[in-house]
Parts: structure tokens; C-alpha cells; sequence
């Protein structure tokens, strides 16, 4: 079942994403993504490629294609174009751009190509899609919208869709940095006080000693 169709079983008005001060609803994402959608560029044999998004709209655009394209690729900033084969970009803009004719069959099921972060050599290629990066996100059930997130990992990364697909399938509100440098991320905690948050130890150990972090009331 794709991200589109589970979204839309939950609550309209249901607040789910904040980004630069901005809160958004259920509705407004579905605004948006309907807006990227309706482009005719986009055909459903197409291999589109994410690049320099910002988090907000990296989201939208998986909203809006999973399902709807072949493939995703979430390459990295510091990949060039022509490390992949695809026939439709998506950049800072928003606006898709062909570059060449896809000429693949279509197929109802999209596939998620994430890359390593090539810390221990030459970066590669993670296959995934919808269902094998969600099956163990809890779903809405009423309650858990009481839940507030921070996103401390980047979008592209198989740790921050994670943590975008658990919130938005279990209805919470997700609160975005303006990046993911420990003091932007820092800023957001202690502006909106989460009470859910993943991310690896040495992270939540430098969070531990940051004295604005030690005098949060819980």
C-alpha cells in the first residue's frame, strides 16, 4: 500500500509536520502533493532522482511519488547527476525537469534506491520500498498523535525516513531543523520540548552534556 493511501486515513486537520516555524496540517501536505502530482511530466515508467532538496519538500516529493514513479533515487549532494541513470530530476525547486525518455515498463510498486554514507569506502546503493522501510512503524490508532518528534537524521538516509515514516503513519507532529548540525538540532529541542526522538549515541551523549539540554524541565 503506498504513503499516499495510509496518509489519507488519518484526520485532516491533523498536524504533522513544522518546518522553519511553519506547522502543517494532513490537508495542507495533500495540497501540496496533489500540486507535484498533476504535473504531466511525470509518468509512471519514469526514474526520478531527488537532489538538494530541502527536508519539507524531500518529503512532499515521497509522498507524491511512491507509487507513481518506477524508482527514487536520494542522492546525496555530492553525487553527480550522471552517478545514476534517471529520466526526471526533482531539485531545490521543486519543479520536475526530463532529462531523457524512460522507455521502461510501469510498474505499481516504488522502489526507495538510498546510498551508504561510504565511510568505509565507496558509497552504495540500498534498494528498498515502502513496505520493507515501514513494516515496523506503529500505525495511527487515535492516541499517538500526543507524540512530538525531532529529526536529527538527514531525509535521505535510511535513520532519518525512518523516523519520517514512523511519525507521519502513527499521526504525531515531526518538527524539522533548519539542518542537521548539533546546534540547529539543539535549537529545535529546546524550542519544542519532543518527547520522541532517534538518534545514535554519540549524538545523544554531546546532548547529555549541553547545559541548555540539562536544564530542560521533563
Amino acid at each position: 500500500m503506498k504513503l499516499y493511501t495510509n496518509l489519507s486515513k488519518l484526520p485532516v486537520n491533523q498536524k504533522l509536520l513544522t518546518f522553519k516555524n511553519i506547522s502543517y496540517t494532513n490537508l495542507d501536505l495533500f495540497e501540496k502533493v496533489e500540486d507535484l502530482k498533476k504535473n504531466s511530466l511525470i509518468k509512471s515508467s519514469d526514474t526520478v532522482v531527488l537532489k538538494g532538496l530541502n527536508p519539507f519538500d524531500l518529503i512532499i516529493s515521497i509522498i507524491a511519488l511512491d507509487g507513481l514513479v518506477k524508482k527514487i533515487y536520494f542522492l546525496p549532494d555530492n553525487f553527480p547527476l550522471d552517478s545514476v541513470e534517471h529520466s526526471v530530476l526533482i531539485d531545490k525547486d521543486l519543479t520536475p525537469l526530463r532529462v531523457s525518455e524512460n522507455k521502461s515498463n510501469s510498474t505499481s510498486v516504488t522502489q526507495w534506491v538510498l546510498f551508504t554514507s561510504g565511510t568505509t569506502g565507496t558509497p552504495k546503493m540500498i534498494f528498498h520500498w515502502f513496505e520493507s522501510l515501514s513494516f515496523s512503524c506503529k500505525r495511527y490508532d487515535g492516541c499517538r498523535p500526543q507524540f512530538v518528534w525531532i529529526l536529527s537524521y538527514d531525509v535521505k538516509r535510511f535513520a532519518g525516513l525512518q523516523v519520517v515514516l514512523q511519525s507521519l503513519l502513527s499521526g504525531s507532529h515531526l518538527f524539522i531543523p533548519d539542518d542537521f548540525s548539533f546546534e540547529s538540532i539543539l535549537n529545535c529541542i529546546l524550542e519544542n520540548e519532543p518527547n520522541c526522538i532517534s538518534c545514535t549515541p554519540s549524538f545523544f551523549r554531546k546532548l547529555l552534556f549541553s547545559k541548555d539540554f540539562q536544564e530542560m524541565s521533563f
